[in-house]
């Protein structure tokens, strides 16, 4: 059986993923200037490990991560149709959070660090396996 087979565990899962997520992002960016690197590296490492186990248990073994990055030739007709809903929603939700961050540096003058852009590359490849645990 697995850990994260229940709706509440699935759901919890998924609000720990995207909080770990947005604590590492935060967390680098606004102690990268410090002088004592031990604690970011002791935070940032906590807060990956947490992403970590949360992602494996959340998205890969349930199948959210598969089923969302299937080639569409291989869906059928409800597959499909599930699919493209959960692609509406992430690319609507990614699409807000990239300009408010845009926005953001815009108005700060400053540039971004490489980890909130890879955060918001991994954000980019869960929201559609969020959409379909959250509604599952």
């Amino acid at each position: 059986m697995s850990l994260f087979n229940s709706s509440i565990r699935l759901k919890t899962g998924i609000v720990l993923n995207l909080l770990s997520l947005a604590f590492l992002v935060l967390s680098w960016s606004t102690n990268s200037y410090t002088k004592t690197k031990l604690g970011l590296i002791i935070t940032c490492l906590f807060a990956l490990l947490v992403l970590l186990y949360t992602y494996y248990y959340s998205f890969w073994q349930t199948g959210l991560w598969k089923f969302t990055h299937k080639i569409v030739p291989k869906l059928d007709e409800r597959e499909y149709a599930v699919n493209n809903r959960a692609l509406r929603f992430a690319y609507s939700v990614f699409t807000i959070v990239v300009l408010a961050l845009l926005m953001y540096y815009a108005l700060t003058k400053t540039l971004p660090h490489m980890v909130p852009v890879a955060g918001l590359i991994y954000f980019a490849h869960i929201l559609p396996a969020v959409y379909l645990g959250w509604k599952r």
